[in-house]
């Protein structure tokens, strides 16, 4: 199961990978994150934890990592793995088409999908729009 959205934004993919490179500034423009932090640095294989709004701290992994073009972080749940998949391809002149991606995979997948992937969803398109702003600024 996956959930997808996606935004042009006036900014370079390198200024939008800064912006996610930077996990303890997540909560500035991701207003479904109270907090998050990395244990080391920001590279492949580093871990970290996020704190979403009105559920329990959750430990994530970078599990891809391409410079200036995407990243992608997991988190466990029971019998199910998340993965937050984030793209960015440049448009033209300045610009970039952001693309956010949840997938939800393993045995409980569809469960944890109706549960938790719906509210993310929803919630997309605000924290895409959030990101423009912040980029943009």
């Amino acid at each position: 199961m996956q959930f997808e959205q996606s935004i042009s934004v006036n900014a370079t993919p390198e200024k939008i990978f800064a912006i996610y490179a930077d996990v303890a500034s997540w909560p500035k423009w991701d207003l479904e994150v109270e907090s998050a932090s990395l244990d080391g640095a920001f590279v492949l294989g580093g871990t970290g934890k996020v704190k979403p709004k009105g559920v329990s701290e959750t430990k994530i992994t970078i599990t891809e990592l391409t410079p200036n073009r995407s990243l992608t972080t997991i988190c466990k749940l029971p019998l199910c793995t998340m993965h937050f998949v984030h793209e960015m391809t440049p448009e033209s002149a300045g610009s970039t088409r952001v693309m956010n991606r949840v997938v939800f995979t393993g045995f409980l997948a569809p469960v944890f999908g109706r549960l938790i992937g719906k509210g993310i969803a929803k919630t997309m398109p605000t924290t895409l729009q959030s990101l423009k702003q912040h980029a943009q600024s």
